[in-house]
């Protein structure tokens, strides 16, 4: 299904609703910016209030305390780093929040956590889906991610205006909390391999003196092509490392990404290698910047051949 729509056509009727996103880093500033701009009334809530202060100039109500910060939202966006602080929110808040409250979780936390965040919200009544994002900064921001949705159906039609302020395509997974987190899973292990495979293309052809630009160019318009390995190999060949998704996140994915697999008996030895060229690159002190800075695992040390 296709979301786009125009803020001037959504003004009028996003009016009524009152959203509130927990969470202010790269993902949770994109959509509050989204939503804000499509007349959405949004507060917003960050661990560190500072960092979300930039939020207040668009029109959001920045609320420190995080139990005012959900009372009386309609809906409530969880945009969190990992599955522990996605539940030490929901166990600490949730008694806030109004009993028809929707809770929409986010973050990409793993087949486990997922498990955790929807039991505990079947015990105490909470309506849950979630909602996993593909896309980075650029999208959030622009209002054209990719949603991966898992719950009750019903549950997302309710909000029809903040998908098509937030996304370009909801892609319904299933109806249980956690059917969406697989297919993001699936979907990172795909981003985070087709990274490193680009990485490893460009640091051979510069090991011997070559333009590393050839191998984009050979790839363009072939079956093989792929926009995603021109938009990570840009940023290795121009040397612009900020992080659109950040090295330490994929790096935390990649060991969601095998703890699933194992636990479904899928094979691992391709995630394996992967996820050890990124923790190399980790281990070298690249963990802020963009996850193509897997590059500086896989470049050559012996100088030109």
């Amino acid at each position: 299904m296709d979301n786009r729509n125009t803020a001037t056509d959504n003004e009028t009727t996003n009016t009524h609703l009152n959203i509130t996103v927990v969470g202010a880093g790269i993902m949770g500033s994109g959509i509050a910016t989204s939503l804000l701009r499509s007349g959405i009334k949004t507060t917003v809530w960050n661990r560190t209030i500072e960092k979300a202060e930039h939020l207040a100039a668009l029109g959001a109500r920045v609320e420190p305390d995080p139990r005012k910060a959900i009372a009386g939202a309609d809906a409530i966006f969880v945009v969190l780093f990992d599955g522990d602080s996605v539940m030490g929110f929901l166990e600490s808040t949730h008694d806030a929040a109004r009993s028809d409250a929707l809770w929409v979780q986010t973050a990409t936390i793993g087949v486990d956590a997922t498990k955790r965040v929807a039991t505990f919200a079947e015990e105490k009544h909470i309506n849950l889906v979630e909602t996993l994002m593909m896309g980075s900064k650029l999208q959030a921001e622009e209002g054209s991610l990719i949603l991966l949705g898992g719950g009750e159906k019903a549950y997302f039609e309710k909000l029809a205006p903040v998908w098509h302020a937030i996304s370009k395509k909801l892609v319904y997974c299933g109806e249980k909390v956690g059917d969406g987190t697989v297919v993001k899973l699936a979907c990172n292990s795909w981003v985070a391999t087709i990274t490193s495979a680009a990485a490893q293309a460009i640091a051979l052809c510069q090991a011997y003196g070559l333009d590393a630009q050839l191998f984009l160019d050979s790839i363009e318009g072939a079956t093989s092509d792929s926009p995603y390995a021109h938009i990570k190999g840009e940023k290795i060949l121009t040397d612009e490392f900020s992080a659109q998704f950040s090295l330490a996140a994929v790096c935390k994915d990649l060991g969601l990404i095998n703890q699933a697999a194992e636990t479904a008996g899928v094979g691992t030895a391709i995630i394996d290698a992967v996820e050890s060229t990124y923790q190399k690159a980790l281990a070298e002190g690249h963990e802020n910047e963009d996850l193509s800075s897997v590059y500086f695992a896989l470049k050559s040390r012996k100088g030109d051949h």
